[in-house]
């Protein structure tokens, strides 16, 4: 209980990938058993961010009602300038075991599939990955996909 009181009290005004971060500094705790327990309660608190970048990643989308997703959409720019001002990484976001390089080439990779779906007229287009990663994609309708 008391480790879930610690825990609480330092993400009382965070969200989405700060939430993580604050998470992930109590898996650095010298005791084997608390490593444990607070790697479970990061593995949980992390899925919902970990899902969004699967979706950015594989189908070029982000739904993010609460804004708690590391990168950022601005709804008022145009597809014209999708690449270059529709989205942004948004720092304070990104989980501390996501370092920089990898948030900005997650950011890319999704930037790439939302540009072929919304500006190349290819709606249906999905990234495959299942052959080239090692975790499950199977909330990806791989039949309808096409292979980058």
């Amino acid at each position: 209980m008391k480790w879930l009181a610690l825990i609480i009290d330092s993400i009382k005004n965070l969200k989405g990938g700060a939430i993580c971060s604050a998470i992930h500094t109590f898996t650095m705790n010298g005791s084997p058993s608390t490593q444990i327990f607070m790697g479970r309660i990061l593995k949980e608190v992390s899925a919902p961010i970990l899902s969004m970048i699967k979706m950015w990643m594989i189908q070029g989308e982000i739904n993010d009602p609460f804004s708690e997703f590391f990168i950022d959409t601005d709804p008022s720019v145009t597809d014209e300038k999708l690449w270059t001002q529709k989205y942004s990484l948004n720092p304070i976001l990104i989980p501390s075991f996501i370092n920089r390089d990898l948030a900005q080439k997650i950011l890319q990779t999704g930037k790439a599939v939302n540009f072929i779906r919304r500006c190349c007229g290819e709606p249906e287009w999905l990234l495959d990955i299942s052959l080239q990663m090692p975790f499950d994609v199977s909330g990806v309708n791989s039949s309808d996909s096409e292979t980058l």
